[in-house]
């Protein structure tokens, strides 16, 4: 068995020119864990795979699918809009929306 994200990770890394240690730093978790999601020892899930995939401008379904393209049908300033509404309006914000929200963005779209 192949390791499809490693493989995406370690291809994405080289063609941005950033170090594991900087995509580390720009994800928030340790080195050791970028070489660990690399290697295929581990699985980053939920906001971590999200933060991965923003540092290094693609989305959460190309490092996770069999899918060539990197295209995202949402735009980041799309996405920061939504995050802005949604902080403002948190407390009206029920759980099954929060939900949603987040499965939408971690489908990119």
């Amino acid at each position: 068995m192949t390791n499809l994200m490693g493989e995406k990770l370690r291809m994405l890394i080289a063609e941005r020119g950033v170090s594991q240690k900087e995509l580390a730093q720009k994800a928030g978790v340790t080195e050791a864990a970028i070489s660990h999601y690399i290697n295929g020892d581990r699985s980053p899930r939920g906001a971590i795979l999200l933060n991965i995939a923003n540092a290094l401008g693609t989305t959460t379904d190309f490092l996770l699918s069999g899918s060539k393209s990197e295209k995202n049908n949402i735009s980041e300033n799309e996405i920061e809009n939504c995050y802005k509404l949604l902080a403002k309006n948190i407390n009206q914000v029920s759980f099954e929306q929060k939900q949603r929200f987040l499965k939408l963005l971690l489908q990119g779209g």
